[in-house]
């Protein structure tokens, strides 16, 4: 019975109340006014008719949310913790763009969402070309920071489109929050960070960087009030706050 209420309180507002309305004033009509003389002519004929409309909408409600709504909620559910667990991979991988440039200066230090000139200082102090990245290759090598962007990147980026395989099936809200990360600026001037004529430090891609974490943490809300419960299912993450 409480699956029930849940799918009921899912479905659109606007039908719960016409629903509503339509049992309210079906019951009025044939409770109530049948029992009166008829107010004007073809009163009946028009009480009859009204009684009608308002049966039918209930039993096309009743075969929507049987047929339609009940099995499109089921297949969220299914499907959500796959997707829970993409989303929030993307999150972390957001999240370590950041917080190992962080753990440079202070190793215990936790990632955080930055304001425009706390997120300048940082970069401004990381040798972009340094190769200290959390990120190493098969020769034992140390990875530098675009390298391990570009690692990130690839991630977020595998992550997304394994989500919008699913998108006739996903709220259009997620699926708005996920584009918008995927058609950043950051991605899209990730050339920047070659571009030694900018200098060597990370401040070519503040503005970008700055853009994507905004809309990170929309996406990271979103989880949370809606995909928490997935977060730990299928996998455990690094760098998670």
């Amino acid at each position: 019975m409480s699956k029930l209420a849940k799918y009921f309180s899912s479905v659109r507002k606007s039908l719960r109340y016409l629903l509503l309305l339509s049992f309210f004033s079906y019951f009025i009509i044939e409770l109530v006014l049948r029992n009166y003389p008829p107010l004007f002519l073809n009163a009946s004929v028009v009480a009859d008719f009204c009684s009608r409309l308002f049966v039918s909408y209930i039993s096309a409600f009743i075969f929507y949310f049987i047929v339609v709504h009940i099995k499109s909620e089921r297949d969220k559910e299914n499907i959500n913790e796959y997707t829970g667990h993409e989303v929030y991979s993307i999150i972390t991988s957001g999240h370590l763009f950041i917080q190992p440039l962080m753990q440079v200066e202070e190793k215990k230090v936790r990632f955080k969402y930055m304001e425009e000139q706390e997120l300048w200082d940082l970069f401004s102090s990381i040798n972009r070309f340094e190769k200290i990245a959390p990120l190493s290759f098969k020769s034992g090598e140390n990875a530098d920071w675009i390298a391990w962007f570009e690692y990130l990147k690839e991630s977020i980026e595998r992550s997304i489109n394994e989500i919008m395989i699913n998108n006739h099936i996903l709220d259009s809200e997620l699926i708005k929050l996920i584009m918008r990360i995927k058609e950043c600026p950051l991605f899209k001037q990730f050339y920047l960070l070659y571009d030694e004529s900018w200098g060597t430090d990370l401040t070519p891609i503040n503005k970008q960087m700055l853009f994507f974490l905004t809309n990170l943490k929309r996406l990271e809300e979103y989880a949370n009030l809606h995909l928490k419960e997935y977060k730990y299912l299928t996998g455990e993450f690094m760098g998670s706050s």
